[in-house]
């Protein structure tokens, strides 16, 4: 049986603190795969190159289509 065990991340910045805290536990962050963002209007142009780095570095994006609009994406119907 394995014991759980915890990491802290420190950082003056929460994004930096989180990725700190996740690049310390197993298995690490991810660096391929998908992800999935929904951003409110206020935030919507703020995110841009949030996307376009994550898109650069081979994730696939899914979103809302008010997020896939303001991307400049392509929305998926079911």
């Amino acid at each position: 049986m394995r014991s759980t065990g915890e990491v802290m991340g420190l950082d003056a910045d929460l994004g930096v603190a989180f990725a700190k805290a996740q690049a310390a536990a197993k298995p690490g962050l991810p660096v391929k795969g998908n992800v999935f963002l929904s951003v409110k209007d206020a935030d919507k142009t703020a995110r841009f190159e949030l996307a376009r780095r994550l898109n650069e570095l081979g994730f696939v994006i899914y979103s809302t289509s008010g997020t896939a609009k303001t991307l400049g994406g392509k929305t998926a119907s079911r």
